[in-house]
């Protein structure tokens, strides 16, 4: 696998309302493999991007289901409130592909 992004994000966990992403669950991108996973809030993704990290959507494989295929480029997209977002669609919504909830 070649290097998609700085990070990848494996899933999601809405807020109470279940509106807002408020926790997303991310892989460092080595490059040839991903790094352990480890939980991001939605504000430390923004600063992350605001820094200049690119981060990228990977759903579970279609064909493999123990691996992850390559999603959409997340990016910040201010509404009302920075979202995260990997369409601009400007809905006052969350969205990174269909990403499982955890």
């Amino acid at each position: 696998m070649s290097k998609w992004a700085d990070y990848v994000i494996t899933a999601v966990r809405f807020n109470a309302g279940d509106v807002h992403i408020d926790r997303v669950k991310v892989q460092e991108d080595l490059g040839d493999k991903l790094g352990p996973a480890q939980e991001m809030s939605r504000a430390q993704v923004v600063k992350l991007i605001e820094q200049g990290k690119s981060f990228i959507t990977a759903p579970k494989s279609t064909t493999n289901p123990s691996q992850v295929s390559k999603g959409a480029i997340v990016s910040v997209q201010p509404v009302t409130t920075n979202f995260i977002k990997s369409k601009a669609d400007n809905r006052i919504s969350d969205n990174l592909d269909e990403l499982p909830n955890f």
